[in-house]
């Protein structure tokens, strides 16, 4: 339980806690269950949610936030514009990046920075049974942790797993990264040493599971996609944790 509720406010809010004083910014209403807010945010930020009737969140998206106190969470990557999500029926809690100037998604620029989207089959959020397959509007959102790096951690499922947290299936992995929710590309992935023993690349591109390997039900893994030599020089490192 990282975040507490107020039980006379339905509407969740944001606690936006700086040196001064803390700012509070009730989120938008999307639908009956879904709400949003769109920030401004430094990389370490402490932020906490109230309203929203007493919910607990189930989970949250440990790409973005981790644990600061038992009412509040960090940012966990750089410095940027997020649009932070909660839905009252899921109990869950998410986030994608933004353009700085909030027009959009954000995007890999040349530079290495913004944002990376997973499309394929393999990788879902929050759980496996999410994977977007081919489509390419529902790709799997990882933020920059550090400049040029995207990391992504999460449990291992069976295939169509609707476990909070098992984003990753146990085998069966078949996707890329791209630089949008569409098809811009990287250039061809290399595996960092010792990734051989979960991931290879198949013919195609395409990110799989290495042969013979099937990951841990239930293990938590890290996986990163370091492009500091350059977008056509992306390089994936996975381990156990």
């Amino acid at each position: 339980k990282v975040w507490k509720h107020g039980p006379n406010n339905a509407v969740p809010d944001i606690r936006n806690y700086s040196k001064s004083k803390p700012t509070i910014a009730q989120m938008t209403q999307i639908d009956v269950d879904n709400y949003q807010l769109e920030l401004d945010l430094t990389q370490g930020q402490t932020l906490t949610l109230g309203g929203g009737d007493a919910f607990t969140p189930a989970w949250i998206n440990p790409d973005f936030f981790e644990a600061a106190s038992a009412t509040s969470v960090k940012l966990v990557p750089v410095a940027g514009k997020y649009r932070i999500t909660a839905n009252l029926a899921t109990k869950v809690v998410d986030a994608l990046v933004l353009k700085a100037d909030g027009s959009g998604l954000a995007t890999l620029g040349d530079d290495g920075h913004g944002a990376v989207y997973f499309i394929g089959y393999g990788i879902g959020s929050p759980a496996a049974a999410d994977q977007p397959g081919w489509t390419t509007e529902k790709g799997v959102c990882v933020p920059e942790s550090a400049p040029g790096i995207y990391k992504m951690t999460a449990q291992a499922g069976l295939e169509g797993s609707t476990t909070l947290g098992q984003r990753f299936r146990v085998s069966g992995w078949s996707g890329k990264f791209f630089k949008n929710r569409g098809w811009d590309g990287l250039g061809t992935f290399s595996l960092a040493p010792g990734t051989e023993a979960f991931l290879s690349i198949a013919g195609d591109g395409n990110i799989e599971i290495a042969s013979g390997v099937t990951l841990d039900e239930g293990a938590t893994y890290c996986l990163t996609l370091d492009v500091t030599a350059g977008n056509d020089k992306p390089v994936l490192s996975m381990v156990k944790k």
